[in-house]
């Protein structure tokens, strides 16, 4: 907040969480509003275990006047764009209860939450689950399914109505990554359909796929792995026009129940400290389609389509839908391999969740760069990531905060990226105008992750107070640096100023997804911002070095 605002002014306001007694204060002026509230709150909150991996928009605020016994959704919720001034016109009084603090969950803080290894047990919000409250077929059904979706606790993460802040699946599991590698690279009555089905799944899968019940609920055929949960699901339906229930959905209630019965019994302490994948196929009609499901805590499971929707008719894009399906089968066979294994490891060695959240990203290690001769277990570099690196983090942005686990500890960036240019990146680090690489990999899924040095005090070029006097060293450092990599053939293709930090008088490029060698280096193909394209002579996508030169001497005008 700017300094020029009175502290005199500032409002004190106590705070409680719901079904919690003690109370805390947070200090906000009267002109910030609803959300910077939120925020401060979120700060106050941030070191206690329900409150890891939430946002401020995620939080619910009340005045105490306007609590009421049942939190239900007529609950007069503030408004995150009004301001304290509308909402206390008057100056609290100083220890009174002025805000009620609701969680995106139905447990209450610090009570029904169970320590295991240093993680949240997520037990009792599996068992609360509304997922599991109906039977998979009603599930589907669009009336319950837009109810559920209505509720942000209890959502199945399917990217619908919008995004989910999740990484994409072949981040959550190995596997999925695998079966993407595997896939990319390669009218009769029902109970027939599924009889000759099954069979003809399980030959192509090699596991023995049956229908049976699990927890009351019939299941048109799974597979159960050495953890005695679904491993594999399928669901039949006739024909799209006979369809009354969502298919995918119900494989995802399928999945909660098994998970559920599974966990009550042998299996808990295996599913504490791991996602537990599932693979589910839907066959409707000559349509089938693969899905991911993933198990992601606070009773809520990640659905993702693995692959677009794909027909066995022989002349459906000339063929190509089944040489799809071939590779699509392929990469079933492979990530059911994957599932397997480490169900079978994880029963003889129990897992720990790798990071602060089951939402992030599995990766929980990288070779060290630059690769040595030395000792290989020196050659690692191990870390557990603590939260995303920009709060409100977009879906498509995968940046997080890592902390390291060997060597002196220290907080990190790591990075996923489809595309990076390693080579760009440790020209510039050795120069000391990027920020240092510590460790980079590939990970199944077609993934680059990177990890390199947390700068946490840098800012953004024009937002430094040193500008003013370092605006011409800044100048002849960024063209010193540019002309450098383009006598070694190399080019960045986006030198706009959110590509650029300062820390103390050093000025530092970031972000080489895109870079790479002349010739090879092209920028992406989906819509480019203006300031890349304006005045830009080239027609193709290569990333030339005159596009660096005229974008960058647009970006020094900026300072």
């Amino acid at each position: 907040m700017p300094t020029t605002r009175s502290a005199a002014r500032n409002y004190e306001l106590w705070c409680i969480i719901e079904g919690e007694d003690d109370t805390f204060p947070v200090t906000v002026p009267p002109e910030d509003t609803v959300y910077d509230l939120k925020v401060q709150v979120l700060a106050a909150c941030d070191a206690m275990d329900p409150f890891r991996g939430l946002y401020a928009r995620n939080l619910k605020l009340t005045k105490e006047r306007q609590r009421l016994p049942d939190f239900s959704s007529n609950t007069n919720y503030l408004i995150s764009s009004t301001l304290i001034s509308a909402v206390w016109p008057t100056k609290p009084l100083q220890g009174h209860i002025s805000v009620f603090v609701h969680l995106p969950s139905r447990t209450t803080l610090g009570k029904r939450r169970l320590a295991h290894n240093g993680s949240s047990d997520d037990f009792d919000f599996v068992r609360d689950s509304k997922v599991l409250t109906f039977a998979p077929s009603e599930l589907g059904k669009p009336g319950k399914y837009k109810s559920l979706q209505g509720n942000s606790d209890q959502r199945i993460l399917d990217d619908r109505p919008e995004a989910d802040q999740v990484p994409p699946a072949s981040l959550l599991y190995h596997g999925f990554g695998r079966f993407m590698d595997s896939f990319t690279d390669k009218g009769i009555r029902v109970e027939s359909r599924r009889v000759n089905g099954l069979d003809a799944l399980g030959v192509i899968l090699g596991r023995e796929l049956t229908a049976a019940a699990i927890g009351g609920v019939y299941f048109d055929g799974h597979y159960c792995g050495p953890h005695k949960a679904v491993t594999c699901v399928v669901e039949f339906k006739n024909e799209l026009v006979d369809i009354n229930s969502m298919p995918m959905i119900e494989l995802t209630g399928y999945v909660a129940r098994s998970r559920k019965q599974s966990s009550d019994y042998q299996s808990g302490p295996l599913f504490k400290g791991w996602n537990v994948p599932s693979l589910g196929l839907t066959v409707v009609g000559p349509y089938v389609t693969f899905y991911g499901v993933i198990f992601l805590g606070r009773s809520q499971w990640r659905l993702v389509p693995l692959t677009p929707t794909l027909s066995c008719v022989e002349s459906a894009c000339e063929g190509n839908d089944r040489m799809a399906l071939y590779a699509a089968f392929s990469g079933a066979f492979s990530l059911l391999r994957h599932i397997d294994e480490d169900a079978q490891r994880y029963r003889l060695e129990l897992p720990t969740l790798p990071h602060a959240d089951r939402r992030f990203p599995y990766v929980s290690e990288l070779p060290k760069y630059p690769p040595s001769a030395e000792n290989a277990e020196n050659e690692i570099l191990r870390f557990r990531i603590l939260r995303y690196l920009f709060p409100d983090t977009p879906p498509y942005r995968q940046l997080y905060i890592a902390k390291t686990l060997n060597g002196p500890e220290r907080e990190i960036v790591v990075k996923f990226t489809r595309r990076y240019s390693i080579e760009l990146h440790a020209f510039c680090a050795n120069r000391e105008r990027a920020p240092s690489i510590l460790g980079f990999g590939q990970v199944p899924g077609g993934w680059f992750v990177v990890a390199m040095d947390y700068i946490s005090e840098a800012v953004f070029p024009s937002h430094s107070t040193d500008l003013p006097r370092l605006r011409d060293q800044w100048t002849h450092d960024l063209r010193t640096l540019v002309d450098s990599f383009h006598e070694q053939g190399l080019v960045h293709g986006d030198l706009r100023q959110p590509n650029m930090i300062c820390h103390g008088e050093r000025i530092m490029l970031i972000d080489f997804d895109w870079g790479g060698r002349v010739g090879e280096a092209s920028y992406p193909h989906a819509r480019l911002n203006p300031q890349l394209t304006i005045g830009r002579q080239s027609v193709g996508g290569e990333i030339t070095k005159n596009d660096d030169d005229r974008i960058l001497q647009q970006t020094l005008q900026e300072f």
